[in-house]
């Protein structure tokens, strides 16, 4: 797991779920799993990238979260 800071002392732990090939898009999750974000290295990720790995977990929801 790995952990960011929001706001000064406050962090919060994540775990990377899917990776882009191309290390440029990721997906993580907070330690519930209730809540995914879609990190990336850019601030306009390329779409193909994006939609891949939303793609990706959306045909796996019925599969838990490592």
């Amino acid at each position: 797991m790995l952990k960011v800071s929001f706001f000064g002392p406050f962090y919060g732990g994540y775990n990377v779920i899917d990776l882009d090939p191309g290390y440029q898009v990721s997906l993580v999750a907070g330690p519930s799993r209730k809540y995914l974000w879609i990190l990336a290295r850019e601030p306009n990720p390329p779409r193909d990238a994006v939609d891949r790995v939303v793609k990706r977990r959306a045909s796996s929801a019925s599969t838990p979260v490592p």
